[in-house]
């Protein structure tokens, strides 16, 4: 018989603390928005084709163009939240 203990964690930011995170959850949200809208675009080129002449991005690519546009939208992240 196998037990699994769980906890939980409370925090309790202050306002700024909170401020911060909201502002990171935005921008999370914000990039996980244009890696759909990338993927949308690419189906839409993609789906006429053949199998094999499609052409996908690579990981690389995504990233290079969630940072663009986040910085057209003036938004500041850290390298991480794009990934």
């Amino acid at each position: 018989m196998q037990i699994t203990k769980g906890f939980k964690y409370r925090i309790y930011p202050n306002k700024e603390q909170q401020a911060l995170i909201n502002h990171q959850c935005f921008i999370y949200n914000q990039a996980y928005n244009i890696c759909l809208n990338l993927q949308k675009e690419q189906w839409q080129i993609n789906k006429d084709l053949d199998k094999k002449d499609r052409i996908y991005l690579k990981a690389s690519q995504i990233d290079t163009k969630v940072k663009e546009i986040l910085k057209q939208r003036e938004l500041s992240y850290k390298s991480v939240t794009t990934q």
